[in-house]
């Protein structure tokens, strides 16, 4: 049990040096955190909304989980955000009891487990992050859990729990569960056939009773998909009936049908996830003890192919399906855990220090890439300079003298002192980020912006809900395109116009260039020249009779590099169309007058 509360402080360690670091990031944190603010602030539970309009995209179980939080401890960004990795902590015990479930006598394995599972370089970084995928994942445990139960001969709880689990499932990230939950128990004819012929021959020698008892295996499988069917239907037929047509069709086949065929976004090749998942494991495919280990495990017994079914199975639909994200594989990282903890622990002879000599020279190596990115030029321009400053470095360093010191002899020491190293660096990387680099990500000056001001506003482009929760306001006008932004003017007769300034002329190149402004928000008066260029170059803006002055600047990021979100003042026309003197002072002070 020390093993178990071990890996469950180092999730803590890492979810608060997280939340006191970093802010939501935009756009995938503050919208869905947006999603829930307007749950809250509307009281519909039922049918989820993000800026007024209804949200069909994810179902909403996170989204309740929030609100339940709030509830009880009050509306704030970081009881918010302590539901993605509270999910990943409940991860843990049940990582440890799956193990003790397939190898009952192997204490080493179900010790090892959950600092493997918390330390994998993926899971470090995903787990703390306020996402659908680590809430899938503890859903597909809980319906893992239910298949071995049944496996065990507790037909009916097994089955049941399964489905609860699946519905859960649905109701978190909708259909999806199905793919890593549906092989694992269709294939029970092959990875618990040894189970189910035992259970067949203590009972009768009748052949007939043999094929009774796999009948009743997929039957049971029927049961638990019809109580996962009732959960997630009992859910979305009536969100569909209270959202309106567009929206049920768009919850119950347009996110299904559209994902599956022909991605919205994030598209790659189905090869895509065969190098990305060795990365993901990182630093445990460094070590050589658990390649010694497919020696010394001999043959593979109903657990490892229970395992085998658990990973190869959901990774090869997920790489069927059209879209693809290094996260969606999270489900499948418990059971790479216990792979590589049976590997581990199946090696009885002392670890060679040639093991912790090999990850020692790969961490320090890896600790030194902050001085190449904020040194070369060319990692300016992607935006990797910066993240760490170099005085972090030999703090990174010095973990992989730590590996050698520490991570020695005997596999106890190896698991724990690797895992407890790769979360202190982890650490170390995302604590050196609130230095500089997290900051960027922080919409609340432009939020407050918005929420404050006292002339009719709306943000130009795409839009997803980044500054709703941020600015405690339920509903941003919004303006995607250049016809929406003509009837919005058309509209309020002029007023505040928000649009980020991406890099597409020389103008805006040379913008994203000049230094940042913080203290005021004020462009300073060459940025105000250059926004002016662009402007000019942009049909929507230069086909006006007055020109929008720029009047605040904040810079923000957009993936790692930092983009200035402008807000522009376009005056009020008198009635004969032209702008008066008075409106354009006002421009330039970025206030309206009527």
């Amino acid at each position: 049990m020390k093993y178990l509360l071990g890996a469950i402080a180092l999730t803590v360690i890492v979810t608060a040096v997280a939340l006191l670091s970093r802010p939501l990031l935009p756009i995938d944190e503050t919208r869905y955190v947006s999603v829930a603010w307007e749950a809250y602030a509307t009281g519909d539970l039922l049918v989820s909304h993000i800026n007024g309009a209804t949200y069909a995209h994810k179902p909403p179980l996170l989204f309740w989980w929030i609100n339940a939080f709030w509830a009880i401890f009050g509306v704030s960004d970081w009881a918010a955000r302590a539901v993605g990795p509270l999910a990943g902590l409940l991860c843990l015990p049940l990582v440890r009891w799956i193990s003790r479930q397939l190898w009952p006598e192997d204490e080493r394995t179900a010790n090892f487990a959950p600092f493997i599972l918390v330390s994998f370089s993926v899971w470090l970084l995903f787990a703390p992050l306020t996402m659908f995928d680590t809430l899938l994942t503890l859903t597909t445990m809980l319906a893992i859990c239910g298949v071995l139960m049944a496996r065990r001969g507790q037909w009916i709880a097994g089955w049941a729990l399964a489905g609860v689990g699946m519905g859960l499932g649905i109701l978190t990230k909708g259909p999806v569960i199905f793919v890593h939950t549906l092989p694992l128990a269709l294939l029970g004819g092959w990875w618990a056939r040894e189970a189910i012929a035992v259970r067949t021959s203590a009972a009768t020698d009748s052949p007939r009773q043999a094929t009774g008892s796999w009948r009743q295996w997929y039957a049971g499988v029927l049961v638990a998909l019809v109580v996962a069917g009732a959960i997630g239907l009992g859910w979305a037929i009536p969100s569909a009936i209270s959202g309106g047509q567009a929206y049920g069709d768009e919850l119950l086949w347009g996110q299904t049908a559209g994902r599956v065929t022909k991605s919205f976004s994030h598209r790659h090749p189905f090869y895509w996830y065969l190098p990305i998942l060795p990365l993901c494991l990182l630093p445990w495919l460094f070590l050589g003890t658990v390649w010694r280990g497919l020696r010394s495990i001999g043959r593979f017994d109903w657990g490892l192919k229970f395992l085998i079914c658990w990973i190869i199975a959901p990774l090869v639909v997920l790489s069927l399906i059209s879209g693809k994200q290094v996260h969606y594989l999270m489900p499948l990282f418990p059971a790479c855990a216990l792979v590589i903890a049976k590997l581990i622990a199946s090696v009885r002879v002392e670890i060679p220090s040639r093991d912790a000599i090999a990850l020692a020279c790969g961490t320090s190596l890896v600790g030194l890439l902050p001085l190449l990115f904020n040194t070369l030029p060319k990692f300016h321009e992607l935006g990797l300079a910066g993240i760490v400053p170099n005085i972090f470095v030999p703090v990174l360093v010095f973990s992989g003298v730590a590996i050698y010191l520490v991570c020695r002899k005997s596999a106890e020491r190896m698991v724990t002192g690797l895992a407890s190293i790769s979360a202190f660096s982890v650490c170390t990387i995302i604590a050196a980020g609130s230095i500089d680099f997290w900051d960027g990500f922080r919409v609340d000056a432009l939020a407050t912006y918005v929420a404050e001001s006292k002339s009719p506003i709306v943000w130009y482009g795409e839009y997803h809900g980044q500054l709703n929760f941020a600015g405690r306001v339920p509903n941003i006008d919004a303006a995607k395109t250049d016809k929406d932004l003509d009837r919005w003017l058309n509209e309020h007769d002029g007023g505040l116009v928000v649009t980020r300034m991406n890099a597409d002329c020389e103008a805006a190149k040379r913008l994203l260039e000049t230094e940042p402004t913080y203290e005021n928000s004020q462009p300073t008066d060459l940025q105000r020249q250059l926004i002016d260029e662009v402007l000019s170059q942009r049909v929507e803006f230069s086909r006006m009779e007055q020109k929008p002055t720029a009047v605040s600047i904040y810079w923000i990021r957009q993936g790692l590099k930092k983009k200035p979100h402008v807000v522009l003042c376009v005056p009020p026309r008198n009635q004969d169309g032209s702008a008066s003197a008075e409106s354009r002072t006002a421009a330039s002070e970025g206030t309206i007058v009527k």
